[in-house]
């Protein structure tokens, strides 16, 4: 949070002084699970999001990301819907 408060901060420096942008992180404050239900409730397309930190054309299924990512689904009772190698 305090990374996104300080890149606003300095943001009007490196943009047109007249038009006002901001970064927002509306799911900062959420855990991985709470993430994964929003994202249902709000249709969010959980089939085009990506965790892994390998390059492959699926998911590892061992990294950390695709650990966590994993877990939120299951704690979320929802079916992950991504393939995993």
């Amino acid at each position: 949070m305090i990374f996104v408060r300080k890149f606003n901060e300095v943001l009007p420096f490196s943009t047109n002084l007249q038009k006002r942008i901001e970064v927002l992180m509306p799911v900062g404050n959420l855990v991985k699970h709470e993430i994964v239900k929003l994202g249902i409730k709000v249709h969010a397309p959980l089939d085009l999001t990506w965790s892994c930190y390998e390059g492959g054309q699926k998911h590892c299924g061992k990294c950390g990301p695709c650990f966590m990512r994993k877990t939120a689904f299951k704690i979320a009772g929802i079916v992950d819907p991504v393939e995993y190698e």
